[in-house]
């Protein structure tokens, strides 16, 4: 029988992965951009079967994501400009002395400012089953991509790409180095003595380099000191924001981000790949070519046995800030109710009535029934089926009540591409909506009262394609131009 793959090890918009280790169990945590809950946190036993279990970010007013909006930035060797989405990213997570600390930034896209600013945070908790994050400590770091080191010594480090001013694929950017107090956020802006290291006596310091499209990659250097100079190898591979761990066994493990290219383009987008690291006595660490199938020899692999729970509905997702009681799902998640809000799903800012999932497979469909008292629902716009990933880039099928008809919608602002598909309809009980996808192309389609699917448009996912941070999401959302009462949707599905 074909071995299925183990990379990705996490599918479906899951950038930046980091590693922690925790009584003998692997925990992984990725960034979520513009994505409540935000900071997916994922468990595995064998470094090959990752389950969700939980959010670091998953409370209303733990941290604000209302000007995590999109923005186009420098052009790609593509031509195009890259998109850049706000919100959580690079999260580094690290467990010590009881306690599991994330660093993260919060990058803030505020409206009709062309600058961005940036918040850097720690949050931590003391059991990682409970989800019981802790509200952020901020610190001061003009700055991205913190991670944390802790000494022998109990004294605590920030890393990070820091720089002047504008962005840093434009200007000056160094990696800065300097001691925080993890309880307050106090910054010492200090130099003090460094301890024995990390290996041999020896500090590496892994970074990613080249942007964040195809050229992409992770180097690695060391130093004797943690304040340097640290001195550079070659290429350590060709992904990037990758993290270095150790298995119970001593083995070194790498998570990098990574891309799966179907036809020259990336239908799942940014993706969390694992492959295992050679790393001799006095040398440096060399890491094979990411392959779909590395030589994990899981067969006794030393994690866990903990039974790892799983638990309902930690995979649906809104866009930015989010209103928990807008949204009723029922026990086994095939059912949802919406309150329509009047803010677009191409508004960058305000709150969208919308639920959904992360597309998690290359091929695979995803569906949804309007029942007939949706269809009545009065005040409502629109009720449906939508492939969104960012304000320029949103496709949707749905139904009008104003007109009484089936739409179908495509909007790329960043290519300027446009298409819509309008069909009256007159269904008797519900109207099902579908949307079916390879790596090639996304069908849209619909049936009335249970019959036939009927095609709407057939997509070539180069035009739901572009450079940027984020991933498809598939879900169901409303819209009102007034106050309405709640959409029912039956029979919710997302792959």
């Amino acid at each position: 029988m074909e071995q299925s793959p183990i990379n990705p090890i996490v599918s479906g918009f899951a950038p930046d992965p980091s590693v922690a280790v925790i009584d003998g169990t692997f925990f992984l945590a990725t960034s979520s951009f513009h994505l409540f809950p935000g900071l997916p946190i994922y468990t595995s036993n064998d470094l090959v079967s990752w389950t969700n279990i939980g959010n670091a970010i998953n409370r209303k007013g733990q941290i604000g994501l209302s000007n995590s909006r999109t923005r186009p930035i420098h052009v790609t060797d593509e031509g195009e400009p890259l998109l850049a989405a706000g919100g959580l990213c690079a999260p580094t997570i690290r467990h010590h002395k009881g306690t599991t600390y994330i660093v993260c930034t919060n990058v803030i896209h505020k409206k009709g400012e062309s600058g961005q600013c940036y918040e850097k945070f720690v949050i931590s908790l003391t059991d990682i089953w409970s989800n019981t994050w802790s509200d952020p400590v901020y610190f001061d770091f003009n700055g991205i991509d913190p991670d944390l080191f802790f000494e022998d010594d109990n004294r605590t480090y920030i890393y990070g790409s820091s720089y002047t001013t504008g962005p840093p694929w434009i200007s000056r950017v160094a990696i800065n180095c300097f001691e925080i107090d993890i309880q307050t956020g106090e910054n010492f802006h200090r130099k003090r003595r460094s301890g024995k290291g990390l290996r041999e006596g020896w500090y590496y310091l892994l970074t990613a380099e080249g942007r964040t499209d195809d050229g992409h990659n992770t180097t690695i250097a060391r130093s004797k000191s943690i304040w340097g100079p640290f001195y550079e190898t070659a290429y350590l591979s060709h992904t990037g924001h990758g993290d270095l761990f150790q298995d119970l066994e001593g083995n070194w493990w790498i998570v990098v981000l990574g891309v799966r290219k179907e036809g020259g383009i990336c239908p799942m987008s940014r993706e969390s790949f694992i492959s295992p690291v050679q790393w001799p006595e006095g040398g440096w660490p060399n890491v094979p070519p990411i392959q779909s199938n590395p030589d994990m020899a899981v067969k006794g692999f030393p994690g866990s046995s903990k039974l790892i729970p799983s638990l309902r509905h930690l995979d649906f997702l809104h866009i930015r800030d989010t209103e928990s009681e807008d949204y009723v799902v029922s026990q086994d998640g095939h059912s949802v109710s919406i309150r329509p809000r009047q803010a677009p799903l191409l508004d960058p800012m305000g709150p969208i009535s919308f639920i959904g999932k992360r597309r998690r497979r290359l091929q695979g469909d995803s569906r949804v029934s309007l029942p007939k008292s949706s269809l009545e629902t009065v005040g409502v716009l629109e009720a449906g089926l939508a492939y969104y990933k960012d304000e320029f880039r949103v496709v949707r099928v749905f139904w009008s009540l104003e007109t009484s008809t089936i739409v179908f919608k495509l909007e790329n602002k960043l290519r300027s591409l446009t298409q819509r598909v309008e069909i009256v309809s007159q269904p008797k009980r519900s109207v099902d909506f579908r949307i079916s996808y390879t790596s090639q192309h996304v069908e849209f389609s619909f049936a009335e009262d249970g019959s036939k699917w009927i095609l709407l448009s057939k997509v070539d996912a180069y035009a739901l394609y572009g450079s940027g941070f984020v991933g498809p999401i598939i879900g169901v959302y409303a819209t009102t131009e007034r106050d309405a009462s709640f959409v029912e949707f039956k029979g919710s599905q997302v792959e």
